[in-house]
């Protein structure tokens, strides 16, 4: 095992970029390696680091900055509309397993506590003061 070398290849490196294709080349890299990413928030962290260079910043304007935050809203919008959704999912799974749980002890002829109905018990709001 001492005759082990490790050898780093830089894939950055290599690239020229001479035209718009070697351009979208080198963003798929990117991308691959920031969605790759072991550290945690990587893509909040590289977008931080590439908008808060000062050589970037400066070379965009008013329109390309509300192009952009358009797009991240969309974005987060679009991903706090999945993860509702999930967790909708989760929750009506579960209620539908406790449902069949209940269903099963009752077909097994075994005591099922009853679900206490507050509306039928508690006609008004004041009640509860």
């Amino acid at each position: 095992m001492a005759g082990v070398k490790t050898i780093t290849k830089d894939s950055f490196a290599e690239l020229e970029l001479h035209s718009k294709q070697n351009v979208d080349l080198m963003a798929a890299k990117v991308l691959d390696k920031v969605k790759e990413s072991s550290l945690k928030d990587a893509q909040a962290k590289f977008m931080k680091a590439i908008l808060m260079n000062p050589g970037i910043r400066a070379k965009m304007d008013l329109k390309e900055v509300e192009t952009l935050h358009k797009t991240c809203k969309e974005i987060i919008a679009k991903r706090e509309k999945s993860d509702l959704e999930a967790l909708k999912a989760k929750v009506a799974k579960e209620a539908e397993e406790e449902k069949r749980k209940k269903e099963e002890r009752i077909a097994n002829g075994e005591e099922v506590e009853e679900d206490f109905d507050y509306e039928a018990y508690y006609d008004d709001e004041d009640d509860f003061m």
